[in-house]
């Protein structure tokens, strides 16, 4: 990952370095000093330019992941807030991968947060849909949440 880090910055791929930062966060890898930090500053995911949408999404998926890794209960309500924002910011008609990705995010957040109710009503429709499309794999990768002390 490190290589690919390099590689990306090198070449200026914003959307590779984004996509791999996202995989450090997940597998719960040290990153670069200063960039958790640059990741859990709150920001707008909307962009008028997609790869900038994406990129975005990415950052806000690993702030997301950082505050839950934290497993302080007032960052893990800042993380189950964040990835309600981030569910509500992507239209599930044009964009229903993305979508289904964020409401797992939102449940596994809502989970880690202890709020049962809330995590089973946001995991209800996500389930089936995972399910019926295939994705068996997709809950598993897209509720990994890092353990605690990463940042």
């Amino acid at each position: 990952m490190a290589d690919g880090m390099e590689k990306a910055e090198r070449s200026a791929l914003p959307r590779l370095a984004a996509r791999l930062r996202n995989e450090r966060v997940r597998w719960g890898l040290s990153l670069p000093p200063g960039e958790a930090e640059r990741m859990l500053r709150p920001r707008e995911p909307r962009h008028d330019d997609g790869i900038a949408t994406l990129i975005a999404e990415w950052d806000e998926d690993s702030a997301v992941r950082l505050l839950l890794g934290t497993f302080a209960p007032e960052r893990c309500d800042e993380a189950c807030e964040r990835a309600r924002a981030l569910v509500a910011s992507i239209e599930p008609d044009r964009r229903p991968l993305a979508a289904l990705g964020v409401r797992l995010l939102l449940g596994a957040a809502l989970r880690r947060a202890g709020r049962q109710k809330e995590a089973e009503q946001a995991l209800a429709p996500a389930m089936p849909e995972c399910a019926e499309t295939g994705l068996t794999r997709l809950p598993l990768d897209a509720m990994r949440l890092p353990e605690p002390d990463v940042m």
